[in-house]
């Protein structure tokens, strides 16, 4: 049930973006709040963890990488000791602008847009047009056996958090 679920949810955000339906607020609110929906009842393995042991995300800084649009840091900024921040990183460009968006006004909330990843340079990040939370640094392992040639990438910079 959840997978064909699942399948139906991505066709409908593919189609989107093939029509570029989210470039405007009100299907961006629309897509955030599905997207949220969705999290929070069939993906989050988080929720609980944060109900029933809050004290895990007390008393020192959380790292959410690979951020996408916020479902996360948002969840755990309901429990952070104020004096912490969530750093939220989010590599893919349309991501981070709803990650910025989603997170205002936050003050715990910091978005970062970067990928990271074992070394600080710059990177090439593929993005998967069917999957808004499938976008991988564009290897040379990963380019030598991708299914598609027809790849989209952006060059982006990466950190690593030594």
């Amino acid at each position: 049930m959840t997978i064909n679920f699942q399948r139906i949810l991505l066709k409908i955000y593919a189609q989107a973006q093939k029509n570029n339906l989210l470039n405007n607020s009100v299907t961006q609110n629309l897509y955030t709040f599905s997207y949220f929906l969705y999290k929070r009842y069939l993906e989050d393995p988080f929720n609980d963890l944060v109900n029933k042991y809050p004290g895990f995300f007390k008393n020192g800084h959380i790292l959410d990488i690979g951020a996408n649009i916020g479902y996360n840091a948002l969840l755990f900024s309901k429990v952070i000791t104020r004096e912490f921040k969530i750093y939220a990183f989010e590599p893919d460009k349309k991501n981070f602008s709803l990650l910025k968006k989603n997170c205002f006004p936050s003050t715990i909330i910091i978005p970062i847009h970067m990928a990271v990843g074992k070394t600080s340079v710059k990177a090439e990040l593929w993005h998967n047009d069917l999957h808004p939370g499938e976008h991988r640094i564009a290897t040379k392992y990963f380019k030598k056996y991708t299914a598609s040639k027809d790849i989209r990438t952006s060059i982006i910079p990466m950190s690593s958090l030594d």
